[in-house]
């Protein structure tokens, strides 16, 4: 299958694919290009992430996001972030507020 730069035989996106699959059921992210050859470029990742099924149904279901071209986070990841700065910012208003110094 012709990418931008190479071309890709299909076990190649099924092998992608499954780790995506594996990166979002477990709540977690992955970079495309830890698992593509080194000579793969963020063009070819961000096309090959187009091939794979995982991903479609994944962005389609809202259980997945990709940010740049070739990183894919679950939004269980996502979440688990988001509410772990949450309560970062709750503990550092409640205990900093008060030793913010202005000029």
């Amino acid at each position: 299958m012709p990418l931008v730069t190479s071309f890709v035989h299909p076990s190649m996106i099924e092998m992608l694919d499954a780790a995506i699959e594996d990166a979002v059921e477990r709540g977690s992210w992955i970079d495309s290009l830890s698992v593509l050859p080194s000579s793969f470029g963020l063009q070819d990742a961000s096309k090959i992430l187009s091939l794979c099924p995982t991903v479609l149904s994944a962005l389609k279901d809202n259980k997945a996001l990709i940010l740049g071209e070739s990183y894919i986070f679950s939004n269980g990841f996502v979440k688990g972030v988001y509410d772990r700065v949450e309560k970062e910012m709750e503990a550092f208003s409640l205990s900093g507020s008060s030793d913010i110094i202005t000029e």
